[in-house]
């Protein structure tokens, strides 16, 4: 046991989500999302089409620099969730980390800015449990927009579908997807909505430790998720890809 992870304040505001009781707007019975079998469904659902431009935000402090606008789509993760909240601009938010997983099920009140929310992670031994859990709750709960499951997973053909549709866009970039953190899943969901709708896409917040221990409204101590040279690498990779791919404009610390 750790003896440090006593003395975590997170911890305990982890465990207070865990076991929580859903919210009252949080309702029954579930909506199916099983006739959404490419990302391309989600994007018409959401109506991509509306905005010119989008806009991936991260926790970093970058992204206290925003110039918010209401005709571009801001796709959000994590505690960047509270920027969009002030802001009263569009948003989906997505969902990686297992601390965020728990806090939005247990506590997200749906705004009329808040179009829909994508759970994207890769399935392995040590994350079935989280999709099981995602899983449970799309198939009893629902919220007032449809939520989508993207995952590799076999065992459930229209989130592994979603996830195919992904990995065709990859293919065409030449790029093999590895998800060091949620800011970094964030702009890959991010840029293959600016490439299939052929928007210009700008970047926010994916700071790696640039600017500071600390992210947009906190100093804290970050993790080697965001501070390691395998991550740092792995974002460098993607982002000369959609350099490549993409009007792309980052105005993130990290370069």
């Amino acid at each position: 046991m750790n003896i440090k992870s006593l003395f975590s304040k997170r911890n305990y505001i982890h465990l207070y989500h865990k076991y929580k009781f859903y919210p009252k707007t949080v309702s029954t019975p579930a909506n199916r999302f099983s006739h959404y079998s490419s990302f391309r469904h989600i994007l018409d659902y959401i109506e991509l089409e509306q905005f010119d431009k989008i806009v991936a935000v991260a926790s970093g402090p970058s992204s206290n620099h925003i110039d918010w606008n209401k005709n571009t789509l801001y796709f959000c993760c994590n505690n960047a969730l509270k920027l969009l909240g002030k802001s009263q601009c569009k948003f989906v938010y997505t969902v990686n980390d297992d601390f965020y997983l728990y806090k939005y099920l247990k506590t997200f009140e749906a705004s009329e800015n808040w179009l829909t929310t994508l759970f994207y992670f890769y399935v392995n031994e040590k994350t079935r449990y989280k999709r099981n859990l995602i899983w449970d709750y799309l198939n009893t709960y629902k919220r007032e927009k449809i939520e989508f499951l993207i995952t590799n997973d076999s065992n459930n053909l229209n989130s592994k579908l979603l996830n195919d549709s992904l990995i065709d866009v990859f293919h065409k970039w030449g790029y093999e997807h590895f998800g060091v953190n949620s800011g970094f899943n964030n702009l890959v969901l991010a840029a293959v909505a600016a490439y299939s709708s052929n928007l210009p896409l700008a970047s926010y917040g994916l700071d790696m430790g640039i600017g500071g221990e600390k992210y947009f409204d906190v100093s804290t101590t970050l993790g080697k998720s965001i501070k390691s040279d395998f991550s740092k690498t792995k974002v460098l990779e993607f982002l000369k890809i959609i350099q490549e791919n993409l009007k792309f404009s980052n105005y993130s610390y990290f370069k």
